[in-house]
């Protein structure tokens, strides 16, 4: 973000409170990837259909007249642990609950914002 001129030489960057990636083993890495990757997926999903809806109100005519807001709660998520909530069985299944990626990856997510979405 410094190198593109997003965050100036002197902002200070978030605390570095996150597990090792080297310090992991290849199967928990292989885990927290897909952790990520899923959560990647849905902005991924997100973007492509706030895509699709400007398209398609930019072919009614109706974009100028449009006001489109986008919500969103303040920042990434912590919950789950360091590594992430939720079984890993359960990745990529409808079974399960608080499937998460933790508090390591959350604060990539948030980067240069300091703290997580209960702060």
């Amino acid at each position: 973000m410094r190198e593109i001129g997003l965050l100036k030489p002197s902002d200070g960057l978030t605390a570095d409170d996150a597990e090792e990636w080297d310090k992991l083993s290849p199967a928990k890495q292989d885990e927290m990837d897909l952790r990520m990757s899923i959560y990647a997926a849905q902005i991924d999903r997100m973007d492509q259909n706030i895509g699709r809806l400007i398209k398609s109100l930019e072919k009614s005519g109706a974009l100028e007249n449009t006001l489109i807001l986008f919500l969103a709660d303040n920042g990434a998520c912590a919950e789950g642990g360091m590594l992430g909530g939720g079984l890993k069985e359960n990745l990529e299944t409808k079974k399960g609950y608080l499937l998460s990626y933790g508090q390591s990856w959350a604060n990539v997510s948030n980067t240069p914002f300091k703290k997580y979405k209960h702060w």
